[in-house]
């Protein structure tokens, strides 16, 4: 288990330095951010006025591998700056940002990974009140 997390933590440490973005570079594809009714339904207790998804979700597998490849993204009301974690608030940060933006997982995510949106102005951003919403992403 602590090989699985070490790993991770190394793929995190490349991928989330390419990952950080700006509040007008949200949604590449010049749309607004739509929550999927899987993360709604997923995310009873998101905070007002925010939206966190993940696209593709499920994630397609990378031929002959058991991860895959999604794009998270999210927008808040609730703050100006968010932190996204991996599988509890807080775990290994996986990308800072904007209260708007996107971020892109490399060929990492395993079926059933949460990522967690949280308020980065919060006292303590890693503790389970400072997390905004939840998104679990699932692998094809």
């Amino acid at each position: 288990m602590r090989r699985k997390y070490a790993l991770l933590l190394i793929l995190l440490a490349g991928w989330s330095a390419s990952c950080r973005k700006e509040q007008n570079e949200v949604n590449l594809s010049g749309g607004a951010v739509a929550p999927s009714a899987q993360s709604v339904a997923e995310n009873p207790n998101t905070a007002p006025g925010t939206e966190f998804v993940a696209s593709p979700n499920p994630a397609p597998v990378v031929p002959g591998a058991d991860r895959g490849q999604t794009t998270l993204s999210w927008k808040t009301k609730s703050t100006a700056y968010i932190e996204i974690h991996v599988d509890r608030p807080d775990g290994p940060l996986f990308c800072k940002g904007a209260s708007s933006g996107s971020c892109q997982t490399g060929n990492w995510v395993t079926g059933g990974q949460v990522f967690f949106l949280q308020n980065s102005a919060a006292a303590n951003p890693t503790d389970a009140s400072a997390t905004l919403a939840a998104v679990t992403v699932g692998i094809k």
